[in-house]
């Protein structure tokens, strides 16, 4: 039989940071999962599957190889990013939490809860009701507002192995049912920049060049407007930015080269109407996580010059992967015993650490 208890005295309100920062001796370190994401808002929000998907048994897997913590640091809160565009509206719910150990992999986990740890959990939140803080939609994002969940014993993280985190939602002020709290959700970080200018093609407009996201394992996406119709295009990608070099003595008067070359490809062909959509394949090797690729492109023009091509401005982008994360979730029982699975699935979280 469930039980929800009003005794004020397990009332225990969320502690809420509307800025991410600490002072004195009090101040503890932080780490975001997905790391790329510390400063970039998410692909999307979701608002179930975590503290609002009604009474309910939701398992958080964190693959150690994202997530930056030292070994044996000691986790003593948990935290949720408000997603950039939505207000959050508060609730309260009777909630605990259970962390532990895990051998398993984003692909690997069960739909059974307690096979996805390596050894017991700990119970780090007794079960009380916690009070969901209510934020006004964020003037800018990513949100600085987090969902913050103060444990009750701090949880020791052991860096040899990946870690879940369990939240187990017995019951909530919405009579049991589930209810809309937008937190930030993350795929892939899409993270670039655009410099420099194109030149003038034969009909007098400037080719621009747009960024993607560059996804490991995947492609990097990009599109071109306003280049000269059904032209040759080339794409230079570099190691690094130039400041831009003139081109006036290749017979390309006002055009610049904003990369460094090193590798020069054939990439497809303009429309008609001097439109192209592409993506450059990028191969998973670990060693490219991170990396800041500059690229900029050319386009065949008879008229325009010369030298016959003419030049879009610069973009940069830093390669990404989706999150090595995923969550069992269950509708129903807070200590349900099966759920469903899902894979590269995250929260923007935050782990707090001494």
């Amino acid at each position: 039989m469930r039980t929800f208890s009003h005794t004020a005295a397990l009332v225990i309100p969320v502690v809420v940071a509307a800025t991410l920062a600490t002072s004195g001796a009090n101040a503890q370190k932080r780490v975001f999962f997905p790391a790329d994401h510390a400063n970039t808002e998410g692909y999307s929000f979701d608002s179930r599957f975590h503290l609002s998907n009604g009474i309910s048994r939701n398992q958080y897997f964190y693959d150690r190889r994202d997530l930056h913590l030292p070994d044996k640091a000691r986790i003593t809160r948990i935290g949720f990013r408000q997603d950039g565009r939505f207000k959050l509206t508060g609730r309260r719910v009777q909630l605990e939490i259970l962390m532990g150990a895990s051998k398993a992999t984003p692909s690997t986990l069960s739909r059974t809860f307690a096979k996805n740890y390596a050894g017991s959990p700990v119970t780090v939140m007794n079960k009380r009701i916690v009070t969901l803080p209510s934020f006004a939609i964020p003037r800018k994002s990513p949100s600085t507002n987090i969902v913050w969940l103060q444990l009750d014993r701090p949880y020791t993280f052991d860096a040899a192995k990946s870690l879940v985190v369990d939240l187990r939602v017995f019951a909530n002020d919405n009579g049991g049912k589930a209810f809309s709290y937008p937190l930030d959700f993350a795929r892939y970080a899409e993270i670039h920049e655009t410099f420099g200018v194109g030149c003038k093609t034969s009909s007098n407009s400037l080719p621009i060049l747009t960024s993607g996201a560059a996804v490991l394992g995947t492609g990097w996406r990009y599109s071109i407007r306003s280049a000269p119709g059904n032209a040759v295009n080339i794409a230079i990608l570099g190691s690094r930015k130039l400041p831009g070099l003139d081109l006036s003595g290749l017979g390309a008067p006002g055009c610049r080269l904003y990369v460094d070359l090193l590798i020069v490809a054939g990439a497809g062909a303009t429309t008609a109407q001097g439109n192209l959509s592409g993506t450059i394949p990028i191969p998973n090797v670990g060693a490219l996580l991170g990396a800041k690729v500059p690229m900029q492109c050319l386009q065949s023009d008879l008229f325009a010059n010369k030298f016959g091509f003419v030049f879009t401005n610069g973009i940069r982008a830093q390669v990404s992967s989706n999150p090595r994360q995923g969550v069992v979730t269950a509708s129903g029982k807070g200590d349900a015993v099966n759920g469903s699975v899902r894979s590269q699935w995250s929260l923007v979280t935050v782990f707090e650490y001494k």
